[in-house]
């Protein structure tokens, strides 16, 4: 039996989506798929896809998913149970139950107002992906352009590390990375993103970013879906191997771990068609890694990093030492930000 800690699953919009059942359903993840597991962790992101209507506006759409999952921890208590701090993540631990713990990604359900973001704290949220692949308020996803953080973009990652959220660069922009990496000096993570150096794709993280996120004492999560894998847009285990051993060389053991995407892809690699098949991709990293390197990518780098980000209790003041001063040498192109606004906003913080 396998320890496993997965930084990143669509799960909670799948399942509200076709109204199934998290205990066992059609998609790729479910309760009964997760017990397979030792001590197993899931990361649940709620995704509001952009093609489609949102009732209400964007923060409506997302609490009703927030929610209805909500409803299936509570169904389901004896066998998962929701985390929001590290003494929940902690206390779970060793009892068999699945721990929990909420995403949104992407940050539209802000809607430009940090008091939204408190309030998806208080609903259980405990890490947010800032963008999706466009451009939001909060600055510019991978395929909307060059730039980076927008001034309330910087505004939620201060309130995000305040409120002891766990921030995720996945979908930003090279740019938008950049600033984040320099801004905040806790742990950030990259939930499921892999290496540009290995497949070309705007998804894919440049080894300058793997390697400021790991001296930030942040993971990187391999994820499977084929065309971040493989040029050839078709993939299987070697191909995940390939990242897993590249980044782990690049960054160390510590900062790469594991962020399927399952229920967010329409295609997986053809060995591993859900989350029933991942024993086979943790057995063959402990033959490529060895026993011990293979558990820190399969579970406990991820374990220890959200054990260290969510260490802020809601509502507890963050120490302006937080952020770095590194914060002002951010990208020009940033989205719709001048210089003087970016200068503005610094000595507001410090």
């Amino acid at each position: 039996m396998y320890p496993l800690f997965d930084a990143h699953c669509d799960a909670p919009t799948e399942i509200f989506r076709k109204n199934e059942d998290l205990l066992s359903n059609s998609g790729h993840v479910d309760i009964k798929r997760l017990l397979a597991f030792k001590n197993p962790a899931q990361v649940f992101a709620v995704w509001l896809d952009p093609k489609l209507p949102r009732e209400g506006g964007a923060f409506e759409s997302a609490a009703r998913i927030i929610s209805f999952f909500g409803e299936q921890i509570v169904k389901y208590k004896d066998f998962i149970s929701r985390v929001t701090s590290p003494e929940d993540l902690a206390a779970c631990a060793g009892t068999g139950k699945i721990a929990a713990l909420l995403a949104v990604e992407g940050g539209e359900p802000l809607e430009g107002k940090l008091e939204n973001l408190s309030k998806l704290r208080e609903m259980g949220v405990c890490s947010i992906t800032l963008t999706w692949n466009d451009q939001n308020e909060l600055g510019c996803g991978c395929l909307g352009g060059e730039a980076g953080l927008t001034p309330f973009g910087f505004e939620a990652l201060r309130e995000a590390r305040r409120l002891g959220m766990t921030v995720d660069i996945s979908h930003l922009s090279e740019a938008g990375c950049r600033d984040v990496l320099g801004a905040c000096k806790a742990p950030v993570i990259a939930s499921h993103s892999n290496a540009a150096a290995l497949c070309r794709n705007k998804r894919n993280l440049s080894d300058e970013i793997i390697r400021d996120i790991a001296e930030k004492g942040g993971v990187v999560g391999a994820t499977l879906y084929p065309p971040f894998l493989a040029e050839a847009k078709v993939a299987s285990i070697p191909d995940v191997l390939r990242h897993v051993n590249y980044m782990v060389n690049l960054a160390g053991a510590e900062h790469v771990g594991l962020g399927c995407d399952f229920d967010g892809i329409e295609q997986t690699p053809a060995d591993l068609r859900d989350l029933s098949a991942m024993p086979r991709l943790l057995y063959a990293l402990e033959l490529m890694l060895g026993a011990e390197t293979a558990e820190k990518v399969a579970s406990k780098n991820f374990f220890r990093v959200f054990m260290e980000t969510l260490k802020t209790s809601p509502g507890e003041k963050s120490p302006a030492a937080e952020f770095s001063t590194a914060s002002l040498e951010i990208s020009a192109a940033s989205v719709g930000s001048s210089a003087k606004k970016r200068k503005k906003i610094m000595r507001n913080w410090f």
